[in-house]
């Protein structure tokens, strides 16, 4: 299956006030100076999603998020106390209280106020063993208590926010109930519940940490403060033994809507699930259609009908909702039909589009899963013959800009080469019925039409240009 991404003008999220109801959009038409000044500042290692439904970014040089009308971007100023200890951001939360916690790859922890302005730094001081175990951290999570749970180099940290400080768990290979590993992946919590109604005083049940490490997937009992390693396997059973330290690889980590967790095994092929309720891992090894096995994935993310989407060096995989049927999804550019590859992270945002990061890409892309109950329109290629792109000389394929619908039923395509007139039809294999799926070019331009210079009015086949 081949997946059209595409690639905004700016870094544009989305901001949802209450459900139903999108008070923000993909603009097409944010100032080009705003762009100037940010896109080449931006490459994307995670996503994330603030309580006021904005999309962050984390990435290489600090965090960046869009308000409307510009990037704003926190950074770290060696000169200003009052900045990120580090720009290499890992990860990101924030609290019920608004503040956003952020680890670093050197520099420790920060506690960022947006409403003030203010950054606390937290960071490893070798003469107190309630500071942090490392400065170099990973991901974090918070759980139903308020401790942040925090990975680094060098063991896992529970932090305390009140008091900032923290218990270490350092690994100890080969004791048991301790760490064995160093951590790999995101972390997850499960919460603890309570069990009301199977006995008269009721049972609780004790909450979890999970979390992929160079020793396996290693599972935290939160009242015993005990750990659980379940060694990294391949198929046959036999032990993986990971690399000197294992710490430049990302292993995914996912728990799907029924409480299953997924992880990936490097260098194998497959899943691994990990079943809460009977402590079970098992394989899933399905393959596409025409056989491909999933390679391993940086990234497994669950979307919002229940599918599992896979983000792996350069392929997409997707699992179906029921965990049928699996996909290859070829990742395509939209503007040239570039194979997308040295893929970084994936992302959902509250409006369901799938947003994609590559290594080589300043700006993130992103994919509507919506499109694909729809067919794709080839446009036809149009002569530059005025000489207004020396890029794209000859016969060229335009660039699809806005797409405008009017009450007649026609569909008004605003690309890089001129403007389109399209009559969608109903679906139909052989030759076009007459006055169904027509396509007709109304202009030509050698220079690009802007969307905010285009108004299409009632009138049929009548476009107004000013």
């Amino acid at each position: 299956m081949r997946c059209f991404w595409v690639a905004p003008p700016a870094i544009v999220p989305v901001r949802v006030r209450r459900a139903g109801t999108i008070h923000g959009a993909l603009l097409r038409r944010t100032p080009k100076e705003t762009l100037g000044r940010n896109r080449n500042q931006i490459t994307i290692n995670r996503f994330f999603t603030d309580r006021d439904d904005f999309l962050w970014f984390v990435t290489g040089s600090g965090l960046s998020r869009y308000d409307g009308h510009e990037i704003v971007t926190v950074r770290s100023d060696p000169a200003d106390l009052n900045s990120l200890s580090s720009a290499r951001v890992a990860d990101m939360i924030q609290d019920e209280r608004g503040t956003f916690w952020i680890t670093t790859r050197d520099g420790g922890l920060n506690a960022y106020n947006q409403r003030t302005g203010n950054v606390a730094h937290f960071r490893h001081l070798p003469t107190n063993n309630t500071s942090l175990s490392s400065d170099k951290l990973r991901f974090l999570q918070r759980d139903e208590s308020g401790y942040l749970w925090i990975g680094s180099d060098w063991g896992m940290n529970r932090f305390n926010p009140k008091t900032g400080r923290t218990v270490r768990f350092l690994p100890k290979p080969g004791e048991a109930g301790q760490l064995q590993g160093n951590p790999l992946s995101p972390i997850l919590v499960e919460p603890g519940q309570s069990r009301l109604g199977q006995s008269r005083t009721g049972q609780s049940r004790t909450g979890h940490i999970y979390i992929c490490t160079t020793a396996g997937f290693e599972q935290c009992d939160q009242t015993s403060n005990r750990w659980r390693c379940f060694p990294t396997v391949n198929k046959s059973g036999v032990p993986v033994i990971n690399a000197t330290d294992g710490l430049n690889t990302i292993n995914g980590l996912c728990k799907d809507r029924r409480g299953l967790i997924w992880m990936g095994v490097p260098d194998q092929t497959g899943l691994r699930v990990f079943n809460p309720k009977t402590g079970q891992i098992n394989w899933f090894d399905k393959r596409t259609a025409d056989g491909k096995p999933i390679p391993f994935p940086k990234v497994i993310l669950e979307d919002r009908a229940g599918r599992l989407w896979l983000c792996c060096d350069n392929d997409l995989f997707r699992i179906s909702a029921d965990r049928t049927v699996v996909e290859q999804c070829t990742p395509v550019a939209i503007s040239n039909g570039e194979q997308l590859k040295e893929l970084v992270t994936l992302y959902e945002d509250g409006q369901g589009l799938i947003w994609l990061e590559r290594a080589s890409d300043k700006n993130p892309l992103f994919f509507d899963p919506r499109q694909e109950r729809h067919p794709n329109i080839p446009l036809p290629k149009f002569t530059n013959s005025a000489g207004g792109f020396p890029t794209r000389p000859g016969l060229a394929r335009p660039v699809t800009e806005s797409l405008m619908p009017d009450s007649e039923g026609f569909l008004w395509i605003s690309t890089d080469l001129g403007l389109i007139r399209y009559k969608p039809g109903p679906a139909w294999t052989g030759p076009s019925r007459p006055g169904q799926n027509e396509m007709k070019v109304i202009l030509k331009l050698p220079s690009p039409i802007s969307p905010s210079r285009c108004q299409v009015w009632p009138e049929p086949a009548t476009i107004h240009i000013y």
